[in-house]
């Protein structure tokens, strides 16, 4: 086996020892994974502000009402910090199901 094969497999095995030494819900030791978060906030048809629990990187977040992605391009939502505001129609109705998804600096 060439020394650039065997560099390669060793970089390989000691990256993949790396990743499996990390806490759960981590995909390394600079991010952390928020999966299927309730986001904090009363929801009457009314309330547009809730809270994360933590800050999302920019670009990472997934957000769900009652199982449907919501988009904030679509003006479904803004995200600032770790505060989510609905915007107009995707304002959350009594009985709604929300779910965020999203990657954070831990």
């Amino acid at each position: 086996m060439s020394k650039k094969i065997t560099r390669r497999l060793a970089l390989a095995a000691l990256a993949a020892s790396q990743a499996a030494a990390q806490p759960p819900g981590t995909l390394s030791a600079a991010i952390a994974v928020a999966m299927a978060e309730i986001p904090a906030g009363t929801i009457n048809g009314k309330n547009s502000v809730f809270s994360l629990a933590r800050k999302p990187l920019a670009n990472t977040q997934l957000v769900f009402r009652n199982g449907l992605a919501l988009f904030p391009g679509c003006g479904d939502y803004l995200i600032a910090g770790k505060v989510l505001t609905f915007r107009g129609a995707a304002i959350p109705q009594p009985g709604d199901c929300l779910i965020a998804c999203y990657w954070a600096a831990p």
